[in-house]
């Protein structure tokens, strides 16, 4: 990828929206498709962007160790870095605690096991995966929303030189955190409990009969 694409992607990042606004719930969408009013798909949207609910809590994850190509865990978290900063900047996301997830993360890499543990309603991850070139990296960040209806957005870009991640952090820290922004804003999933269907009656037998009780023979008073 030259620099040219490059500066292509930053410029992407810078306006595809005003995060800040977004974060507060006033921003248009950007590139995030609605569909028009009146329709019956609307209504689903309006009636999220009518309500919704209170901050959310993310997580966000840090990419694994990787003891082959460390240079690649090191450029994954300066993107989440980047991440983070931009998502403090707002009331709407809640991070949930570096620390506590790092050491969650040492122990389990089980997106749903840590959601659980942590409280959160949301998780972002990232994953490096080398290209055949010796120095290029293709970046995938997925978001997760287990509410939506669509749950998660992806992110991928590359493949691009190892070395430009560090100047690229910040354009896709902002490009993962409009897909979380969309993600959230999208209709929620149907959530109706399950009726657990009452176990059958068991069936009523009537009682055998019982054995007759023998009653002892009582002595007749003797005739005089």
């Amino acid at each position: 990828m030259t620099q040219a694409h490059i500066d292509s992607i930053v410029r992407s990042a810078r306006s595809a929206t005003d995060l800040t606004r977004g974060f507060s719930g006033r921003a248009t969408p950007g590139t995030f498709t609605i569909p028009p009013r009146g329709s019956a798909e609307r209504a689903p949207f309006d009636a999220r962007m009518a309500n919704m609910g209170p901050p959310r809590r993310v997580v966000v994850a840090d990419p694994p160790q990787d003891r082959q190509h460390p240079e690649l865990q090191a450029a994954g978290t300066q993107v989440m870095d980047a991440l983070r900063r931009i998502l403090s900047g707002g009331s709407r996301y809640v991070l949930a605690n570096h620390d506590s997830t790092d050491l969650l993360l040492q122990r389990t890499r089980n997106r749903d096991a840590v959601m659980r543990q942590l409280g959160a309603d949301m998780n972002v991850s990232i994953r490096a995966m080398p290209t055949a070139g010796a120095d290029s990296v293709r970046w995938a960040i997925t978001i997760f929303d287990p509410t939506a209806q669509t749950r998660s957005e992806a992110v991928t870009v590359g493949p691009v030189p190892v070395r430009a991640t560090a100047a690229m952090a910040d354009s896709l820290a902002r490009l993962a955190a409009r897909a979380l922004w969309q993600l959230d804003h999208t209709p929620r999933s149907a959530t109706t409990a399950t009726e657990i269907p009452p176990a059958p009656a068991a069936p009523v037998h009537p009682a055998p009969p019982s054995a007759p009780v023998k009653k002892p023979w009582t002595t007749l008073p003797t005739l005089r």
